[in-house]
């Protein structure tokens, strides 16, 4: 399951590295709860496989969230979308706490 994973990643990926990134972020925290490799293959299949339509579905989760939680969520958004350059992670934290 592990190597159709892989495949199916490599396949939907486009070339776009930070899908790759989003999806393998979404597997850790799922994978956290316990679950199978099948459910987890199931639930990479469920991801979106469009860039855009990931950013929607962070933006959704965002809001089941608490307030504080939306609020630093919307703020690290504008800070990567209106950057001049990308970020340092001392930068983002600094950022971040203004």
């Amino acid at each position: 399951i592990l190597h159709q994973a892989a495949e199916y990643i490599a396949a939907h990926a486009q070339g776009v590295f930070v899908w790759v990134h989003l999806v393998k972020q979404e597997l850790l925290a799922y994978a956290e709860c316990g679950v199978t490799k099948k459910q987890i293959f199931d639930f990479l299949k469920s991801l979106p496989t469009e860039l855009e339509q990931f950013y929607k579905r962070i933006l959704n989760d965002l809001e089941r969230r608490q307030t504080r939680d939306i609020e630093d969520g919307q703020k690290m958004f504008r800070l990567v979308l209106f950057a001049y350059r990308p970020l340092r992670l001392e930068e983002f934290r600094q950022a971040l706490a203004i």
